[in-house]
C-alpha cells in the first residue's frame, strides 16, 4: 500500500503531483494460463490484470465506433462518441457483463487509468510538438483582445455567482469545487479548438485563423494566471517549498531549451533533404519525453507538463516533427486517447445526479452562465471587427467549445478526492452537451464553400483590359516545377504598360502543427520550413531582377493539409485580385517520355480549384 500525502492543493491542474493509495493483491496477477484454465468457468481469466485490461481496451474501442458510425451523420464527433461510450459502460447503465469488466473488485479500473493516463501524457507530448508558440507571439491585437477578455469574462461571472450563492456555513470544499469550476470554464484549450475545426474541416479559414490565435493567447494566459495563483497560495503555506519548485522548473526549462532543443536541430542537421529521420533518433526523442514525464513527477509535479513543456521545444515540421507526427499519432489518438476519455467518462455516476436537486439547479445556472460569458464576448469582439453575425456566432461557439483538456482537469481533481461524485458528474455532463451541440451548430451556422468566391466569377484574363496590370498566381509544389513556370512567366512578355505581378505560392503539406501556417517571405519571418521554401522562392526573384521595372515578384509559403489547400489558393486569388492561377500539372515525364510519377493529390487539388477558382486558371504540363 503506498504512503498517504499531504492534503491535495485546490489548484493542482496540470502542474502538481499527488499520492493516491490503493490496496493491491501481492503477489500481482498477471497472465493468465489461459480460457482452458477453469474449463467449467472459463471468464476466470478476467481475475488477472492483462486479460481484463485486453478486454477493456476491446469494448473501449468497439463501442465507441459503433456509436460514432451512428451519430457521425448527425455532426456528432469523435470525441463525443468516446465518452457516449463511457456513458454506456458506466455504472448507471446497471449492465452485469461492463460491471464485471470496469468495475472489478480487487483489479478495478486502476489498470486501464495507468494505462490512459500513460497516453495521456503522450498526447500532451504530440499537442506541444504541434503547437507552434511562434503563433502567440505574432497575434493581432484583435486576437490578443478576444484570448484575453473572454477569459477574465469567464472568470468574473463564475466569481460572481459563487459569491451570490454562497453560503454562511459553506465548506471548504465546496468553495474549492466552485473555484475549480470557474477557472476550468474560463479555460481556453488550443488543443481542443484545433481538433474541433480540423474536425469541422474549417481550420484554414479565417475563422479558424482567429480562434486559434485567439486560443493560444487565452491558453497561455491561463497557464500563467493558474501558476500565479497556485504559487501565491502555497507560498503562504511553505514559502521554501514554493523558491525549491520553482528553482527546479526553471532549471528544468532551462535544460529543455539550451540542451535538448539544439540536440534536435543537430538530429535535423544530420538528416539529409527529403530523407526521413533515422529511428535511433526518433526513438531517443520519445524516451526523452518520457523521462521529462518521471522527472517532473519525480519532482512533486504532474508528468503531463514535463511530456507538454518537451514537445514544445521539438522543431516543429519536417523533417523530425512531422517524423514523430506520423508514427505516434494515429496510434495515440485511435488508441490511448479513445481509453483515456473513456475511462474518465467511467468514473462519473450518472444514477446518482437527481438526489440532490439543488446541486443540479445550481451548476445548470452555473455552466449556463459561465458558457454565455465566453460566448458574448467573443461574438461582440469579432462582429466589431467586420465580421458577419453568423460567422460572429459561429466564432463565438468555437471559442466556448470543452473538451478532452477540460476533462483532464476534472479527472485530476476526482483522483485527488478535491471533486465529490455528484459535482464531477455535473461537470462530466456539462462537457458532454458543450462538445455534443457546439458542432452541431457551427456547422448549421458557418459554411465557407456555399458562399465563396460568387462575386468574382468575371475576373479573369477575357476581362482584363489590355493595358492593365497582369496579377499572376503561381503555385508551386516541388523544384521540379519551379523551370516551367518561369519559362511560362517569360512567355507572357511583360512591358512598363503593362507590367506583372506575380505571386508565387510555395505549397506545403501540414504534418506535425496544429495550426496552419502562412510565411510572406518578403517579411523575412525564418523557420525550418522556410529555409527549405527559400530554395524553390530564390529563381522566381532572380527573374524579378532580370526583367526589373516589368516584373514584381511576392513569395509566400503556406503550410496546410492536402484537403485544404484549394482554400489557400482560392484565398490569396480573391485577397490579390489576381486574373490567372497557374498550377503544375500532376503527371511528371522522364526524358524518354515515359510516365515517371502520377500525383492524385495534386490531381484532385487541381480539379477542386478549377470547380472553385475566382479567376482563370491554367495547368502547366512541363
Amino acid at each position: 500500500m503506498v504512503g498517504a500525502s499531504p492534503p491535495p492543493s485546490p489548484l493542482p491542474f496540470l502542474y502538481e503531483n499527488e499520492t493516491y493509495e490503493y490496496c493491491i493483491v501481492l503477489p500481482p496477477k498477471v497472465n493468465s494460463a489461459g480460457i482452458w484454465e477453469n474449463e467449467t468457468s472459463p471468464l476466470v481469466i478476467f481475475n488477472y490484470s492483462l486479460p481484463l485490461l485486453e478486454m477493456q481496451v476491446v469494448l473501449t474501442f468497439v463501442i465507441t465506433h459503433v456509436i460514432y458510425t451512428i451519430l457521425r451523420p448527425l455532426g456528432i464527433t469523435l470525441f463525443a462518441s468516446q465518452m457516449f461510450a463511457g456513458i454506456t459502460m458506466s455504472p448507471m447503465m446497471n449492465l452485469q457483463a461492463f460491471r464485471s469488466i470496469f468495475f472489478n473488485k480487487e483489479l478495478s479500473i486502476e489498470v486501464i487509468d495507468t494505462v490512459s493516463m500513460f497516453g495521456f501524457a503522450l498526447f500532451l507530448f504530440l499537442t506541444g510538438v504541434k503547437m507552434d508558440m511562434k503563433l502567440a507571439l505574432r497575434t493581432t491585437k484583435r486576437s490578443v483582445g478576444i484570448g484575453v477578455v473572454s477569459l477574465l469574462s469567464s472568470i468574473l461571472v463564475g466569481a460572481a455567482i459563487n459569491e451570490t450563492f454562497k453560503q454562511p456555513n459553506e465548506t471548504e470544499q465546496v468553495k474549492t469545487e466552485r473555484l475549480i469550476g470557474t477557472m476550468v470554464e474560463a479555460l481556453t484549450s488550443f488543443s481542443v479548438i484545433a481538433c474541433l475545426l480540423a474536425e469541422l474541416k474549417i481550420l484554414n479559414t479565417e475563422l479558424g485563423r482567429l480562434a486559434l490565435t485567439s486560443a493560444a493567447v487565452g491558453d497561455l494566459s491561463t497557464m500563467f494566471l493558474v501558476h500565479v495563483m497556485s504559487l501565491s497560495r502555497n507560498f503562504t503555506a511553505s514559502p521554501l517549498l514554493v523558491i525549491e519548485r520553482v528553482v527546479i522548473m526553471f532549471c528544468f526549462i532551462t535544460l529543455i531549451i539550451f540542451v535538448f532543443r539544439p540536440l534536435m536541430y543537430w538530429v535535423i542537421k544530420r538528416t539529409p533533404d527529403g530523407g526521413p529521420v533515422a529511428e535511433v533518433y526518433i526513438t531517443a526523442t520519445m524516451m526523452v519525453a518520457l523521462g521529462c514525464a518521471v522527472f517532473t513527477h519525480w519532482v512533486d509535479r504532474s508528468p503531463l507538463i514535463g511530456a507538454f513543456l518537451f514537445g514544445l521545444a521539438v522543431p516543429d515540421g519536417p523533417p523530425l516533427g512531422s517524423a514523430l507526427i506520423d508514427k505516434f499519432e494515429c496510434f495515440i489518438n485511435a488508441f490511448f486517447l479513445s481509453i483515456y476519455v473513456t475511462a474518465s467518462t467511467l468514473r462519473a455516476n450518472f444514477g446518482n445526479m437527481l438526489s440532490d436537486p439543488s446541486h443540479v439547479k445550481f451548476f445548470t445556472f452555473f455552466f449556463s452562465m459561465t458558457f454565455l460569458a465566453k460566448l458574448i464576448p467573443c461574438c461582440i469582439g469579432s462582429f466589431l471587427n467586420f465580421m458577419p453575425f453568423r460567422d460572429s456566432l459561429a466564432f463565438g461557439l468555437v471559442m466556448s467549445s470543452k473538451g478532452i483538456v477540460q476533462l483532464s482537469h476534472y479527472s485530476t481533481f476526482r483522483d485527488n478526492q478535491v471533486l465529490s461524485e455528484t459535482v464531477f458528474t455535473a461537470m462530466v455532463i456539462a462537457i458532454l452537451v458543450n462538445a455534443t451541440i457546439i458542432p452541431i451548430l457551427v456547422r448549421f451556422l458557418y459554411d465557407p464553400v456555399s458562399r465563396k468566391y460568387a462575386a468574382y466569377e468575371q475576373r479573369n484574363i477575357m476581362h482584363l483590359k489590355p493595358d492593365s496590370e497582369l496579377r499572376i498566381l503561381a503555385c508551386v509544389h516541388t523544384s521540379d516545377n519551379v523551370p516551367a513556370m518561369i519559362n511560362l512567366l517569360d512567355l507572357t512578355c511583360p512591358t512598363r504598360e503593362s507590367p506583372n505581378v506575380v505571386y508565387v505560392l510555395h505549397l506545403i503539406q501540414l504534418m506535425a502543427r496544429n495550426s496552419p501556417v502562412f510565411i510572406a517571405h518578403h517579411n523575412h519571418e525564418s523557420s525550418t520550413a522556410t529555409a527549405k521554401s527559400f530554395e524553390k522562392i530564390i529563381p522566381f526573384y532572380q527573374y524579378e531582377g532580370n526583367n526589373w521595372g516589368l516584373v514584381t515578384v511576392n513569395a509566400f509559403t503556406v503550410i496546410t493539409p492536402r484537403k485544404l489547400m484549394h482554400e489557400d489558393i482560392c484565398t490569396m486569388a480573391l485577397d490579390k485580385q489576381t486574373s490567372f492561377i497557374i498550377l503544375p500539372f500532376h503527371r511528371k515525364w522522364s526524358i524518354d517520355g515515359s510516365l515517371e510519377e502520377e500525383n492524385n493529390v495534386v490531381r484532385n487539388l487541381n480539379c477542386t480549384v478549377l470547380d472553385q477558382a475566382p479567376c482563370s486558371v491554367g495547368i502547366l504540363i512541363d
